[in-house]
């Protein structure tokens, strides 16, 4: 293993200060994430293939929405979307986006737990099978409690999800439960609502702005389908360029992932709820024992 100088997460920082510890985290150990990543590839290729496979009747007779007046008939075409093979596929894309997800989060913990930065891929891999059913659990109640607030004039969404933003790390740093890990997560923000808000705001602006230039190919193939093009708009040209966004993501998700941990450090070394020392040496510990 390569030696480098450890970047110490757990410290106060302020607004600008969040992002330039992200960006020189990401900078140092972009290269040991992407080689834990790269598992996750095969993972999503087959979920594409599958979910395109599944809605290729959808995507035929797509091109006909607009001749459609009868609900029945429009809600009988919607309904091809999901048929057994595109539910599988979305199965894997699941599972795809999960481990894209809990990589670099379990990569987080433990460079913070370590002596000098160092990690093993093992190491990490052995984390994230340790938490990626309960984290799994985690994301589908939060995407449920998202969309619920969502749906009750957005606002309640976006309030409810800055407050729970830090339940992945407060699960898997913490050794919270389920419930525990969204209620202590919410504690950690609250004070710092606005400022969690920002920042997460700005980071998914950038994000988007990465994946508008990466599903580019894909909105062209979409156009030339539209108008007719075949040649541009084949099967094999589609699941290519669909592809590319899921390619920019393996360096997009490590980056929120990152920007959401140096929040979460960063108000750990502020709140004072445990003595610091304490803190590291419990997670420590009970991660040692179980791994």
């Amino acid at each position: 293993m390569e030696n480098k100088q450890k970047i110490n997460l757990i410290k106060q920082r302020d607004f600008s200060e969040t992002f330039d510890v992200s960006f020189a985290f990401l900078k140092q150990n972009i290269g040991s994430i992407l080689r834990g990543l790269v598992f996750s590839l095969p993972i999503i290729m087959v979920g594409l293939f599958l979910m395109q496979s599944g809605q290729s009747e959808f995507m035929e007779s797509y091109a006909n929405l607009g001749a459609m007046s009868d609900p029945t008939e429009i809600w009988s075409l919607y309904a091809k979307m999901f048929t057994p093979i595109a539910i599988i596929g979305y199965i894997f894309l699941f599972l795809g986006g999960m481990i894209m997800a809990l990589y670099p989060l379990c990569y987080v913990i433990l460079y913070v737990r370590s002596e000098n930065g160092n990690i093993s891929q093992s190491e990490v891999w052995n984390l994230v099978k340790k938490v990626f059913l309960p984290l799994s659990v985690c994301h589908i109640i939060f995407g449920f409690i998202l969309n619920l607030g969502f749906l009750l004039c957005i606002l309640p969404g976006i309030i409810v999800g800055i407050y729970l933003a830090f339940f992945p790390y407060t699960y898997a740093a913490e050794n919270s439960s389920i419930t525990e890990c969204f209620s202590r997560s919410a504690k950690l923000v609250k004070g710092n609502w606005w400022i969690t808000f920002l920042i997460v705001l700005i980071t998914i602006f950038l994000l988007a702005i990465i994946y508008m230039i990466t599903a580019i190919p894909s909105f062209m193939t979409g156009f030339a389908g539209a108008l007719g093009l075949s040649a541009f708009s084949n099967p094999i040209a589609v699941y290519i360029t669909s592809l590319i966004p899921y390619l920019g993501s393996l360096f997009t998700t490590p980056f929120f992932v990152i920007i959401i941990g140096a929040m979460y450090y960063s108000r750990i070394a502020e709140t004072g709820t445990e003595p610091m020392e304490q803190f590291i040496e419990n997670i420590g510990t009970k991660d040692n024992q179980s791994l």
